[in-house]
C-alpha cells in the first residue's frame, strides 16, 4: 500500500522558499530543467507580460437598503477572491454605495488590515455592527441611479 504525505500550505511555502534560495528558481523542476538547457541561450523570468481576464460573473449582496440606496456586505473572512470581487464591483459601479461590516478587523498582510483595504477603496466599513448613522444616510442622485441600475431586477422605480 502506498501512503501519500499531505503537506500543509505553510510546509509547501517553506519548501518552495528553500528551493528559491538555493537555486534561484521557483521550483526544483525548473532548476533541473535549466541544467539541460544550452548555456547563454535563455533568460529566466526576465519580465511580466500583462493579460486580461474577461469573464462574466455575478455578485449577490448580503443586505440591500432601498431607502438609503446602499448595499451592506457582512464578512468574517475577507479573502483574496472576496477582495477581487469587491474591486470589480467598485470599478464597474463607481457610484454604487457599498459598505462593509467585518466580524473583526483582521490583517490581510502584516501591515494591512481589512479596514485599511476599505479605506484605500473608499468603502465605508465597521466592525461587529452597523453604525446607526448609516440608517440615516441620504443618497446622492448618482448613488441613487447606480443603486437602482444595479438592483433593476429586484427593485422597480
Amino acid at each position: 500500500m502506498v501512503m501519500h504525505m499531505v503537506m500543509t500550505k505553510a510546509e509547501l511555502h517553506r519548501k518552495w522558499n528553500k528551493v528559491r534560495r538555493e537555486t534561484g528558481f521557483r521550483s526544483q523542476f525548473e532548476a533541473d530543467l535549466a541544467k539541460d538547457l544550452p548555456e547563454s541561450e535563455w533568460l529566466y523570468e526576465p519580465t511580466k507580460i500583462p493579460y486580461r481576464i474577461i469573464r462574466y460573473s455575478t455578485y449577490k449582496p448580503d443586505f440591500v437598503f432601498p431607502r438609503q440606496c446602499f448595499i451592506l456586505e457582512a464578512k468574517g473572512r475577507f479573502d483574496h477572491e472576496d477582495r477581487d470581487k469587491i474591486t470589480y464591483i467598485r470599478t464597474q459601479y463607481p457610484d454604487l454605495d457599498l459598505r462593509m461590516v467585518f466580524y473583526s478587523n483582521d490583517h490581510i498582510t502584516r501591515q494591512v488590515t481589512y479596514g485599511d483595504w476599505c479605506n484605500k477603496m473608499l468603502i465605508p466599513w465597521s466592525v461587529g455592527t452597523v453604525p446607526p448613522s448609516w440608517f440615516n444616510h441620504e443618497p446622492s442622485e448618482k448613488q441613487r441611479q447606480a443603486f437602482y441600475e444595479a438592483m433593476k431586477d429586484v427593485i422597480k422605480t
